[in-house]
């Protein structure tokens, strides 16, 4: 089967002019085009070039196809499509042509060619084993290729382990181009599950040397271009310098290494029952024209009733991985059901029979009542804590009133201070003033006196007398009279 030529990888015209449309808005309206992500933009570059596109990235054009729903330009921006987003990263993906029919023409017939590659290895070898794997666990790990400790939440491990569905086995790790793809490939994964939080992996090689690295004790270590928070943190007492919140769609990067030092020490591969009933199917397949009738899967395909035609590699490649993927979960539903125990099963605790159930009715009534006894605690703990700081703002608030009464207290003795020392000034003054007065009426009295002295003793022309005050003058003249 020819491989892919630069003509198959080139977009088509009405991809292009899609894209191209696309880059013109943006050019034009700016920032009122926000359909697409950066990557998104890149795209529309790379397909709006006419340059040929790597299978890498013609796959993430198909797998574009989940946001087929928004592709019709809502009524609203009729006018104005470039403010329809989802219209706008529709075609800025390169559209229909490109995201339905091109790029999923090229994806089909590069798996015929890597299927018939495969179905070769594997009718020369017959060789096909089935494996199971755990490959990453939530916390922190050490990276220490990039001198860097990374964490993975248990809600975040789901959500990048399925991101390894899918992706290739290789031994040794090592990005795998498309050009080495087929010398390097020892196997796929066909299914991830999520058990005690590990992600596990189903996978099948189809290599004699992959089988004999994983007898000899190799497990397996994954390789991805990671999504970091760019936020350091502490967990389990253990510093680490990112969180991973996700990883990149990148088919060149992303994949299972069967390596002799695994990153996770208890990382583990364990061989799936299936591989003998896989092993006797593809016997059974590919006998020889001599032993059987059965087509050469070499260069041979099946023709169905519908009239679609399907490689018979193609459709043991799907069986093998089915019946890992049936077998993987009726393992999972039979250790599920093993976990649970029945209320009636028997067990003694402390020296005491009883049932599970009973055991189990015990728990949920304890359960409660802690619990309701814990939430009274706390209510309580809450009221002594109101009534505490009621307390202390009572005690605030009088110490307040103490400090006020204080002041005014202060302020009057001091009001008090300065009334006594003013009247203490006025009887100075009044005390002062009286003995003046009295001075001076004495001096008047004298006058008096003499002049009336003069008088009786006939000195003519008495001075005049200074006039006193009436009180002094009646006072006097009731002596004299009485003399």
């Amino acid at each position: 089967m020819a491989k892919l030529t630069e003509q198959d990888r080139t977009p088509p015209k009405s991809a292009q002019s899609a894209a191209k449309k696309v880059l013109e808005w943006k050019e034009k309206h700016g920032d009122e085009v926000k359909g697409m992500t950066q990557t998104g933009w890149t795209r529309a570059r790379q397909i709006a070039s006419g340059e040929p596109l790597s299978l890498d990235v013609i796959k993430r054009i198909s797998q574009f196809s989940r946001h087929e729903k928004n592709k019709t330009i809502n009524p609203k921006f009729k006018d104005e499509p470039w403010r329809d987003n989802g219209y706008v990263a529709w075609l800025g993906w390169g559209g229909d042509s490109a995201i339905l029919t091109w790029s999923k023409k090229i994806i089909e017939k590069e798996m015929k060619e890597e299927n018939s590659i495969k179905t070769n290895s594997i009718t020369q070898n017959l060789t096909a084993k089935s494996y199971k794997t755990r490959f990453l666990e939530a916390g922190v790990v050490n990276y220490p290729e990039q001198n860097q400790m990374v964490y993975i939440s248990p809600d975040n491990l789901p959500v990048i382990a399925q991101k390894f569905k899918g992706c290739k086995i290789v031994i040794e790790h090592k990005e795998v181009s498309e050009e080495q793809a087929q010398q390097e490939i020892v196997g796929y994964v066909s299914n991830i599950y999520m058990d005690n939080g590990w992600a596990w992996a189903d996978f099948t090689v189809h290599s004699q040397e992959a089988i004999d690295a994983i007898n000899q004790g190799f497990s397996t270590s994954c390789a991805y271009s990671a999504v970091m928070k760019k936020e350091g943190g502490v967990k389990n007492a253990v510093q680490y310098d990112d969180e991973v919140i996700d990883i990149r769609e990148d088919d060149v990067i992303t994949h299972i290494a069967l390596v002799p030092n695994p990153r996770y020490d208890d990382s583990i591969i364990l061989e799936n029952s299936i591989n003998n009933k896989i092993k006797n199917k593809v016997m059974n397949i590919f006998k020889s024209k001599s032993e059987s009738k059965e087509l050469s899967v070499e260069n041979k395909i099946y023709k169905h009733s519908d009239g679609e035609e399907t490689p018979v590699s193609e459709m043991i490649s799907y069986f093998a991985n089915s019946m890992a993927e049936k077998k993987a979960k009726e393992e999972e539903e039979k250790a599920n059901k093993c976990k649970y125990a029945n209320g009636d099963e028997k067990i003694n605790v402390d020296g005491e029979d009883m049932t599970v159930g009973e055991l189990a009715d015990f728990f949920k009534k304890s359960k409660k009542k802690n619990e309701e006894d814990k939430k009274e605690n706390e209510e309580m703990k809450d009221e002594d804590k109101k009534e505490n700081e009621d307390k202390e703002e009572d005690k605030k608030e009088n110490e307040d009133k103490e400090e006020d009464m204080k002041e005014e207290d202060k302020k009057e003795n001091e009001d008090k201070e300065d009334d006594k020392k003013e009247n203490e000034k006025e009887e100075e003054e009044e005390k002062k003033g009286n003995t003046m007065k009295n001075s001076i009426d004495v001096d008047k009295g004298d006058d008096i006196n003499a002049n009336r002295i003069k008088y009786e003793n006939g000195i003519s022309n008495p001075a005049k007398p200074k006039i006193a005050s009436l009180a002094t003058m009646l006072e006097r003249g009731q002596n004299m009279f009485s003399k």
